[in-house]
């Protein structure tokens, strides 16, 4: 069935338009956004490069701040990713005694996170001064960012903090034939 313009009027800008249209339609089809966050938190800082050869700070040197003491942390983290706080601060923010390290401070740290229950928060060396602080965790589908305070017992003071995250794609379930 042919159409004509007397059936189906087209104004001389549509005529424009339509096709110009159709085709960004099309090139964008092609397109996805493929990030793990519906939205990113202020406190995302993300590093330049994505380090490959740093080893984490393991040895119970990370700790959440407990909920009863997150807006009195994100104060505190209002302007700077990180401040030095006394062993008595840490073990208030932590909520439990730390185990102390020898030789280290500690310091209340940004973090962002996508899924608190099937992921961790890291803290990596970088060299210089520069510290990463890294949630990684499995989902199927992007979330939100959200915020974590964090207690970090470091042996050397931080010039410099990175905050970063990481959503995985779950495994897809064992077929069962």
């Amino acid at each position: 069935m042919e159409c004509d313009r007397k059936t189906f009027p087209v104004s001389r800008g549509a005529r424009t338009w339509l096709p110009f249209s159709l085709l960004l339609l099309l090139a964008l089809a092609g397109c996805s956004d493929n990030r793990a966050w519906t939205s990113t938190d202020p406190w995302f800082h993300p590093p330049a490069v994505e380090p490959h050869d740093s080893e984490p700070i393991g040895g119970g040197r990370i700790e959440n701040v407990i909920p009863d003491k997150e807006l009195e942390a994100e104060d505190l983290l209002s302007t700077v990713p990180y401040v030095e706080i006394t062993s008595q601060q840490a073990e208030a923010f932590a909520g439990f005694p730390l185990i102390p390290h020898p030789d280290a401070r500690s310091y209340l740290m940004r973090g962002v996170y996508l899924s608190r229950r099937t992921g961790v928060f890291q803290v990596y060396s970088l060299g210089r001064g520069d510290y990463l602080v890294y949630h990684e965790c499995l989902g199927s589908a992007p979330s939100a960012m959200k915020r974590q305070a964090l207690v970090v017992q470091l042996d050397k003071p931080p010039k410099r903090v990175f905050v970063f995250c990481r959503m995985n794609d779950l495994p897809a379930p064992a077929r069962s034939d």
